[in-house]
């Protein structure tokens, strides 16, 4: 017969004990001393309090969950169990979470960490994933200057040139649409709010699993982000791995909320190649005094987009709206008002994609 521990008064575990379902009355409290390990092979029902500092660990041979009305903060919480651990309520760890066996399942529940507490033991097989749709594991923490941090060990690793201040990291699984995209993302974002968030020249790594790709193809993944989850802007890609699982991007001056990735970074923009290795054409380069210049880009489809020069010291000098026709389009410019230099000219369609190219004007 299976058996159930009530417990309606306060509990001391200090060293081991062993549980089926665990049912936690309003208020009792828990408590597990230092070192101590409550091993669970049934579910855990808390309405109370669960405090100290030990270590709860799931280890049924079926599904186990966490349910209840109390306040459920585990100082070091492990999965150990094929079958996994699902969330039927929010939770906080404030030291570790480990996945030894199987995956937690969110489902539509929120993880709070500690600032100092990590996450361990994650792989293709075993976890933090979610079957339902809003839930989060979340982190807040200081990111100084130079950092190269990655708080909690979820996947997202940050590195300012300058200090962040106090940083709140999110990692969700629910897929995003990306309407520009013309598909979803992967089962993965993040949500990045620092306290300072101009200025950062930031290096942003997207850590991901084979198993969150949604059917995307991983070797076009590149950046999409959005403040709202509702707006998206393509954001590009410096590089990417597709055996070590990342996306990475460089010189981010400031942080959108969201971020996610999905496998077509220009599916409706101006980038479909006009030649092996090509996406944009300027001639002629360098461009002399009182001469046209031409550049050529190529589009999908019809779209309006912005053709901007932009002098060395990065103030826009001109201006140029567009409408883009579907196939190769080719746009004049006179250059007797700019002075000798180099300039960029910056191409941005109206889904957000945008695209460079340099050029000497003597």
């Amino acid at each position: 017969m299976k058996k159930s521990y009530f417990f309606s008064v306060l509990m001391f575990v200090a060293c081991t004990g062993f549980a089926q379902d665990l049912f936690i009355q309003t208020g009792a409290d828990i408590f597990l001393q230092n070192g101590a390990v409550l091993t669970l092979q049934g579910s855990l029902q808390n309405n109370g309090t669960i405090s100290g500092s030990g270590t709860f660990l799931f280890k049924g041979s079926s599904s186990q969950s966490i349910t209840g009305t109390g306040t459920t903060n585990f100082y070091n919480l492990t999965v150990d169990n094929a079958a996994g651990v699902t969330l039927s309520r929010n939770i906080g760890v404030s030291n570790s979470l480990t996945l030894t066996a199987g995956s937690l399942d969110l489902k539509s529940f929120n993880i709070l960490l500690s600032p100092s507490a990590t996450v361990s033991g994650e792989t293709e097989t075993k976890r933090i994933t979610s079957t339902g749709t809003g839930g989060y594991i979340e982190i807040t923490v200081p990111i100084g200057a130079a950092a190269n941090v990655n708080p909690g060990n979820l996947g997202a690793t940050i590195n300012p040139v300058v200090s962040m201040g106090s940083v709140k990291v999110r990692r969700g699984h629910d897929a995003s649409t990306i309407t520009p995209a013309g598909r979803p993302s992967i089962n993965r974002y993040f949500e990045i709010e620092p306290a300072t968030n101009a200025g950062l020249n930031a290096t942003f790594t997207f850590n991901y699993f084979d198993a969150e790709l949604n059917g995307r193809n991983e070797s076009l993944l590149s950046f999409w982000t959005s403040p709202n989850a509702t707006t998206w802007t393509a954001f590009n890609f410096s590089n990417r791995n597709t055996t070590t699982n990342f996306v990475q991007l460089t010189g981010i001056g400031s942080f959108p909320k969201r971020w996610t990735v999905t496998d077509q970074q220009f599916p409706t923009g101006i980038f479909d190649l006009i030649a092996p290795n090509t996406t944009l054409k300027l001639w002629p380069n360098p461009v002399s005094n009182h001469q046209a210049f031409y550049v050529q880009l190529s589009s999908k489809k019809r779209i309006g987009g912005t053709l901007s020069i932009i002098d060395a010291s990065g103030k826009i000098v001109y201006l140029k709206t567009v409408q883009l026709e579907r196939g190769i389009n080719t746009v004049e410019f006179n250059n007797h008002q700019l002075a000798n230099g180099i300039y960029t000219i910056l191409v941005k369609a109206e889904d957000g994609s945008t695209n460079n190219i340099n050029f000497i004007k003597q």
